[in-house]
């Protein structure tokens, strides 16, 4: 199986090289971010960061595929959009940042056609999940991997995580490994830049998560975790061990319990059901004054069509928020590379 998903991806990129299948460079920068693995880097975090570093600088447009969305050809979000509608990741941007341009299509090229018709002050183009897509020839590929399963450690699926074979770094401008330690040395960085081997013309930079204080998911009211807290971890992500190693090591989590959800999962009446049973369940010990429940920005999207229902059940549920950081020179360096497009 591996085999044959090599012959195809690598026929792909081969037909696209020889110029045999078009690959269209737009009329304004397009920056594409993406990996070369099926999830677990990052990504949204640091789509977020780069919105961040160019809405202020260009009139932005953030276009992706719109993954597990249950509608078909091009949409231009609007303050009515669900995660249903558009896909819970660029629901979390829309969320994130209301006054985005924000586009889904599974054709990007006439996605970005249909935003430049819609929007014609759009001078830059973010590009989400499109290291793949080579329909669309970026002036910028920002390529993730995730330090705990480099790409140079990886395998294609379904032995690996990879969607194309390792080569495919090569296409990148800039390499960031992601969800590093935050001490990360400076001997293992060169270690790590040594396995990448990167081409002259690529950056390696490195990047790490930072928590904020989670909120409450439709009222927005803080709160506080600590080792008094008990709580049932609610996700749909790809590898959601860091999230388990920051509750337990970082907040002093004693008492957690998990309910993990393949990526992306359409959550279901049934599941929220289970999930009550489950959070019901929990008993208060000794050492713990309350439990809630903690879940991401982007499972939240798709937990929000049951508000009605979630509010009358008393289910306290938390948003942690994540942000993406760099050190000072990596983030001047980055910084400096996506500007300069």
């Amino acid at each position: 199986m591996a085999a044959l998903y090599n012959g195809i991806t690598t026929a792909r990129n081969k037909l696209y090289d020889a110029g045999i299948m078009p690959s269209k460079q737009m009329w304004v920068k397009t920056i594409a971010v993406g990996n070369l693995s099926v999830g677990g880097t990052g990504k949204t975090p640091h789509v977020a960061y780069l919105i961040e570093l160019l809405q202020n600088n260009y009139n932005l447009a953030i276009v992706s595929r719109g993954y597990k969305r249950a509608t078909k050809g091009v949409i231009i979000a609007n303050s009515q959009s669900t995660a249903a509608e558009i896909g819970d990741e660029p629901m979390q941007t829309l969320l994130q940042f209301p006054k985005a341009i924000v586009a889904v299509g599974e054709k990007r090229v006439a996605a970005i056609e249909a935003v430049l018709q819609a929007h014609p002050p759009v001078n830059r183009i973010l590009l989400d999940d499109g290291f793949q897509h080579r329909a669309v020839q970026a002036d910028l590929y920002i390529l993730l991997t995730n330090y705990h399963n480099r790409f140079t450690q990886d395998y294609l699926l379904p032995l690996g995580r990879l969607r194309e074979k390792r080569s495919g770094y090569k296409r990148a401008n800039v390499i960031v490994v992601s969800k590093c330690p935050p001490n990360l040395s400076l001997a293992e960085k060169a270690s790590i830049i040594e396995e990448i081997n990167p081409l002259p013309h690529q950056q390696v930079l490195f990047s790490y998560l930072q928590y904020h204080t989670p909120y409450e998911l439709f009222t927005k009211a803080p709160t506080i975790l600590n080792s008094s807290t008990s709580v049932l971890l609610l996700v749909g992500i790809a590898q959601p061990q860091i999230m388990v190693q920051y509750l337990q090591a970082e907040k002093g989590i004693q008492h957690l319990q998990t309910t993990f959800f393949p990526d992306h999962h359409v959550f279901t009446k049934k599941d929220l059901q289970q999930i009550k049973q489950q959070f019901e369940a929990i008993n208060l010990t000794e050492n713990t004054s309350e439990k809630i429940i903690v879940t991401t920005e982007k499972d939240a999207t798709r937990l929000l069509p049951f508000k009605d229902w979630l509010q009358k059940q008393g289910l306290p549920i938390y948003c942690l928020p994540i942000e993406v950081a760099f050190n000072k020179t990596d983030a001047a360096a980055f910084k400096k590379r996506v500007l300069e497009v």
